[in-house]
């Protein structure tokens, strides 16, 4: 076993999986805004739901993750991934996704040291979701 190959095995042993409850967009209400915080070695997941079956719009209006160790990973429906990486050397402002069924979730996937939790200069994840009033053009 290679070294990355080891060091992948104990991040999976150290990390505990959190699944956070599943949210559902009430389409006839309007949007439904996230902030959230990771921990190290906790990987947050957040599942969106349609609440009328339509396609969702992910937008992340701030936030950050570590570059290059804490990946940001957005899924569609179908488990499909849309994304997954650092945003803007971390920053993750501007990032924007559409799902093609009625689910979209949000995943951080952090190492073990530095997280948002402490005073890492990683500023918290503020995103929104809501229901797709069209469904983006396929080019």
């Amino acid at each position: 076993m290679g070294k990355s190959t080891f060091l992948g095995v104990l991040f999976l042993l150290t990390s505990s999986f959190i699944t956070n409850a599943q949210t559902t967009v009430d389409c006839s209400v309007g949007p439904v805004n996230n902030t959230f915080c990771y921990d190290s070695g906790v990987i947050e997941e957040f599942i969106f739901v349609s609440g009328n079956g339509s396609s969702l719009n992910l937008n992340v209006n701030s936030g950050s993750v570590e570059d290059g160790w804490d990946e940001f990973i957005v899924l569609d429906s179908n488990g499909t991934e849309l994304f997954n990486g650092f945003g803007n050397g971390g920053d993750l402002a501007g990032l924007s996704f559409q799902s093609t069924g009625d689910q979209i979730t949000v995943q951080v996937t952090p190492d073990g040291s530095i997280d948002c939790q402490g005073s890492n200069n990683i500023n918290p994840i503020d995103l929104t979701v809501s229901c797709a009033t069209c469904t983006n053009p396929q080019v």
